[in-house]
């Protein structure tokens, strides 16, 4: 029997770790082609790759951050021409502080949303455009963490949390406006 995914392509941000790592290995278990974006981690998303390519399926790695939206859009026509289409985008990226948001430095604060937030309108973004053009529709999604918690249930940092629900309130109903196309967004979790 055929993989549900195959001949699919899918781009998952921040696949070197955590959500994303495991994302992008269950596309490419169901028969997808994996464009591997990650930033940090670089032995871990070539370890990535390695299992997808002895799944049988294709693997490019993409050592992009994010938060920068030219090289986001780079990226995502790269990883297009190289697989010849892109079906199935997946943002995961995510930078959050460890430090309670009374205390954050507000570098980080800013660099939380500019990852967080940004960055996944960056690429989804790109993504949707990419999947406009080349025509046959495609689906994207936002994955996100609540682990962001301590005991007493104080945001940590609280930027994460913010960008990360803001994002995922906005992505479905920016992306309707591309379902003439094909194109679908459902909010992770």
């Amino acid at each position: 029997m055929q993989p549900i995914l195959a001949g699919q392509t899918a781009l998952v941000t921040g696949a070197s770790a955590g959500i994303g790592h495991a994302t992008a290995l269950a596309l490419a278990r169901a028969g997808a082609d994996l464009a591997v974006n990650y930033l940090t981690y670089a032995a871990e998303a070539g370890a990535l790759a390695e299992q997808v390519r002895k799944l049988g399926r294709r693997a490019a790695l993409y050592q992009v951050d994010v938060a920068d939206q030219q090289a986001v859009e780079t990226m995502t026509a790269q990883a297009a021409a190289e697989f010849g289409r892109l079906d199935i985008f997946v943002s995961n990226a995510a930078h959050s502080d460890e430090d309670l948001f009374y205390r954050a430095d507000m570098a980080g604060f800013r660099r939380t949303i500019d990852v967080t937030m940004w960055g996944a309108f960056y690429t989804l973004r790109a993504a949707t455009r990419q999947m406009i053009a080349q025509g046959g529709g495609g689906r994207s999604t936002q994955s996100g963490s609540d682990s962001e918690r301590t005991g007493e249930d104080v945001p940590v940092a609280g930027s994460q949390e913010s960008t990360e629900s803001s994002f995922c309130d906005r992505e479905s109903r920016a992306t309707s406006r591309a379902r003439p196309s094909g194109v679908h967004a459902a909010q992770g979790a």
